[in-house]
C-alpha cells in the first residue's frame, strides 16, 4: 500500500471453552469483544525515510513513541524489548510482502490505539498482529506463530463480528462463523479479577497429562457444542461446572469458583489461561445483587454480555 491514508480495527477477544485444550486441537468457541485497538497511517512524500510510531492506551495517554529508519526498518534511538518487539513484527510482516515499506519516498506517521485497559486481557498482543497485518495485506496467522505463538484463536476473533468455533489445524485454522445469542445472555456477566499468575506450573502439569487430552478433548468437544444450541440458564450453567472440572483436573488447579467464590449463587467459569483477567458469570440473581456481591469483594470491573461481545 503506498498512496493513501490508513486505517484499520481488530476486534479483542474472549475465549468461552477448550482454554488449554485449544492448544492441542479441540474445538473452542470463541467471542469478539466491543472493545478492541485501532492502527491509522499516514503517509507523507517528504524523503525522510523514517515510520514514526505511537501507541496510546485506553486513556488516552501515550505509552510508546519509537521511529524506525526505512527500508531496513532500525531503530532510532533507543532500544528496549517491546520497541524490539514491534520491529521483529514488521520485520515478518515484510518476509510476506517484500513490498511493504519498501516505498523509499514515503515516511509514515502511525498511532495505535486500544479501546481497553491493557490489564484486561483482550488481546493487545493479539489486535495488534492483526492490525499489522491488514496494513501489509499478509495472513495474520503466520505472524501471530512465528513472534508469540499461543493458538490463534485471538487472530480468528480480530476480524470476525460474531461467535465462532475455532480450531487450531495447521497451516491454517479452521473458522467457523455460529450464532451465539442464548437466551438468558442478560444472566451473564464478565468479572475481571485484576490479577495476573503464572501459569508455568499449570502447563508443566497440563502436558504431563497428555495421555488423557484425547478423551477430554473429546468431552470439551461435546461440551462446547451443547452450550451453543443451550436454552435456558441451568442447562447452561451445568455445562459450565462440568468444563471447569475438566479443565480443573487437567491443570491440577481448583476452579475458580470453589477458590474465591464459594458462596455465590451461580456459576463461575474462569476464560483463557486460568488464575487471571476475566471470568465468565451466569447466576438467576437480579443483576444489582450480582454486582453488589463482586464488588463487597473488591472486583469493581462487571460488565454485562452484552455490553462486552459484539
Amino acid at each position: 500500500m503506498d498512496s493513501g491514508d490508513f486505517s484499520f480495527s481488530a476486534n479483542g477477544k474472549l475465549l468461552l471453552t477448550a482454554e488449554y485444550f485449544v492448544l492441542e486441537g479441540a474445538t473452542a468457541l470463541a467471542v469478539p469483544s466491543k472493545f478492541g485497538q485501532h492502527l491509522s497511517v499516514v503517509q507523507v512524500r517528504d524523503g525522510r525515510k523514517v515510520l514514526e510510531w505511537e501507541s496510546v492506551n485506553a486513556a488516552g495517554v501515550v505509552w510508546l513513541k519509537v521511529a524506525f529508519g526505512l527500508p531496513d526498518l532500525e531503530i532510532l534511538g533507543v532500544c528496549d524489548p517491546v520497541k524490539e518487539r514491534l520491529q521483529l513484527l514488521l520485520k515478518t510482516a515484510r518476509q510476506q510482502n517484500p513490498l511493504f515499506l519498501q516505498n523509499k519516498s514515503i515516511s509514515y506517521q502511525v498511532s495505535c490505539r486500544l479501546d481497553f485497559p491493557n490489564n484486561w486481557g483482550l488481546g493487545s498482543s493479539s489486535t495488534l498482529v492483526s492490525l499489522i497485518a491488514q496494513w501489509a495485506d499478509v495472513n495474520p496467522y503466520p505472524l501471530q506463530f512465528g513472534v508469540f505463538g499461543g493458538s490463534g484463536y485471538d487472530i480468528a476473533c480480530a476480524t470476525h463480528n460474531r461467535a465462532i468455533l475455532y480450531q487450531k489445524i495447521l497451516p491454517e485454522p479452521r473458522v467457523k462463523r455460529v450464532s451465539f445469542f442464548p437466551p438468558f445472555r442478560d444472566q451473564l456477566y464478565f468479572v475481571h479479577l485484576n490479577r495476573k499468575q503464572n501459569s508455568r506450573d499449570a502447563i508443566r502439569y497440563f502436558y504431563e497429562q497428555s495421555a488423557h487430552h484425547a478423551r477430554r478433548i473429546t468431552e470439551i468437544n461435546a461440551i462446547t457444542e451443547s452450550i451453543l444450541s443451550c436454552q435456558d440458564l441451568a442447562s447452561f450453567q451445568a455445562l459450565l461446572k462440568q468444563h471447569e472440572l475438566i479443565i480443573g483436573a487437567s491443570l491440577g488447579i481448583e476452579p475458580v469458583q470453589q477458590r474465591l467464590f464459594p458462596d455465590f449463587e451461580g456459576v463461575v467459569k474462569s476464560l483463557g489461561a486460568w488464575g487471571g483477567d476475566f471470568v465468565l458469570v451466569a447466576s438467576a440473581m437480579e443483576v444489582k445483587k450480582v454486582e453488589q456481591y463482586f464488588q463487597d469483594r473488591t472486583y469493581s470491573t462487571i460488565l454485562m454480555y452484552e455490553e462486552m461481545v459484539k
